[in-house]
């Protein structure tokens, strides 16, 4: 038999990877019977950044995935794997199909070292097979806004200064380490933009550069193409970061208390305004990346110029439609994320830097919640221990260091560390106790081995222990 040749789907992220795994997925029957066969795993996950990532990556046992399905421990991981690998196996070797397809965006966050290991998995597996590597760019603002409103999505706390500073090197640390391990003539590097023209759309593009003919698609590409992971509304996004915040989906290897894996999917339709960075977000970004798009210019022949500004209307955020289908969700939400929200858009009610008009429906739509659903609205159902920890954490302050970067646009770049730890100082000094541990954990979320940000959060929670025994 011919030599079999292994297409390693490896992302990256936000470039349509779930649309085209679900399709493959559906599909694997119809790929098998192609020419020489097209194998796609009936059993595995649609995704294979599960199985692959968890094989392969440094700890698997903090792997977010393995995390939220249940995998809290080393030894429930370690069966975890044992198990995927002798099944992985046992398919590569008894497929007759000359062509094996594997899909997994998050295969492009393992490092040199874990791709290595891959290469050689593959290779004691199926000797002498051909291993192609597909990889999918995508403009770095277009990323960073698709990128946070999933991460968002998800669970994740996460800043835009995160994506910004990602920026500065991502196409030169992700690509280049695919040519290292797999050679350069074997990693096929093609812009998301452009394959989301094709005239079949991703999932015909994809095919394509498979060695599928277009005449042998036809069972595969439908007439309409569904998007996996749908977009969320600027609404969404600032409602679900600021749930993130008061209450993290994940804490310390386990789902947090409070919190529900699937507690926000109610939300996620919800209408509004499109999210998208904002002019001072598109210009940072255009700077940083602009040495790393030159790179990949040289090294690809793929260009990205700089992203165009999108102005938003103020008037049209927080609109009737986003009020309206938010009243409808309400009483489906968990109690926790009835008071969370209902103090959110409370709060955005009196901020002066929201116009007007969207105030106004937001006072209407909060006038609403309190005279249908007053126990929700207050949190009269949620035990007092839960609720006062809410309330604690709810105090309104800077959520992220580009809100601040944003108000003073050609500010000298601060890290978000040291701009988070001098804030908490600040705090410390005019005796706001509560907001400067806060801003000190801020801090830590982006220098997390910082010696003296680590020694003030031991010291105030000490001193917030010994205050709170004080009182009773």
């Amino acid at each position: 038999m011919s030599i079999k040749t292994i297409y390693l789907h490896a992302g990256f992220h936000k470039t349509g990877t779930s649309t085209i795994q679900n399709v493959l997925f559906a599909h694997h029957a119809d790929l098998a019977s192609i020419g020489e066969g097209y194998f796609y795993s009936p059993t595995l996950a649609r995704n294979h950044s599960i199985p692959l990532y968890s094989l392969f990556c440094d700890h698997p046992d903090k792997y977010h995935i393995n995390i939220k399905n249940g995998l809290n421990s080393v030894a429930a991981v370690e069966e975890f794997n044992s198990k995927i690998r002798e099944n992985l196996t046992q398919e590569l070797q008894t497929t007759s199909c000359r062509n094996i397809i594997f899909s997994g965006e998050d295969v492009s966050k393992l490092t040199k070292e874990n791709l290595v290991s891959l290469k050689a998995y593959f290779e004691e597996v199926i000797p002498n097979a051909r291993i192609e590597v597909l990889l999918s760019t995508r403009e770095p603002a277009s990323y960073a806004a698709s990128g946070y409103q999933e991460a968002t999505k998800n669970g994740f706390s996460v800043t835009m200064d995160r994506y910004i500073e990602q920026a500065r090197d991502f196409f030169r640390l992700n690509v280049r380490k695919f040519f290292q391990v797999f050679g350069k003539a074997h990693v096929h590097v093609f812009k998301f933009e452009d394959a989301r023209e094709h005239r079949a759309g991703l999932i015909g593009d994809f095919l394509d550069r498979i060695g599928i003919e277009q005449d042998a698609q036809t069972a595969i590409v439908g007439k309409e193409e569904t998007q996996a992971n749908v977009s969320v509304s600027y609404e969404v996004v600032r409602l679900v970061e600021h749930i993130n915040l008061i209450l993290p989906l994940m804490v310390k290897g386990t789902i947090g208390v409070g919190r529900r894996r699937d507690d926000i999917a109610q939300m996620v339709g919800l209408r509004g305004d499109k999210f998208q960075l904002t002019p001072v977000q598109v210009r940072r970004m255009n700077r940083a990346s602009l040495s790393d798009r030159q790179w990949l210019r040289e090294k690809t022949g793929i260009d990205y110029p700089d992203a165009k500004n999108v102005n938003r209307t103020n008037d049209t955020v927080w609109s009737t439609s986003f009020c309206d289908d938010f009243f409808d969700v309400f009483p489906n939400l968990t109690e926790e994320l009835q008071l969370i929200t209902f103090r959110f858009l409370s709060a955005l009610r009196e901020n002066k830097n929201v116009a007007v008009q969207p105030r106004k429906r937001l006072a209407e739509l909060n006038r609403k919640l309190i005279q249908t659903y007053p126990q929700g609205a207050q949190g009269e159902r949620i035990v007092p221990k839960m609720k006062a920890r809410i309330l604690n954490r709810a105090n309104n302050s800077f959520r992220h260091f580009e809100e601040f970067i944003g108000a003073v646009d050609g500010l000298p770049s601060i890290p978000p560390a040291v701009f988070y730890r001098e804030l908490a100082l600040l705090c410390k000094a005019h005796n706001q106790d509560v907001a400067a541990l806060h801003f000190m954990k801020q801090a830590k979320r982006f220098n997390p081995s910082g010696t003296f940000i680590l020694q003030k959060i031991r010291e105030w929670n000490s001193q917030g222990n010994k205050n709170k025994r004080k009182q009773r």
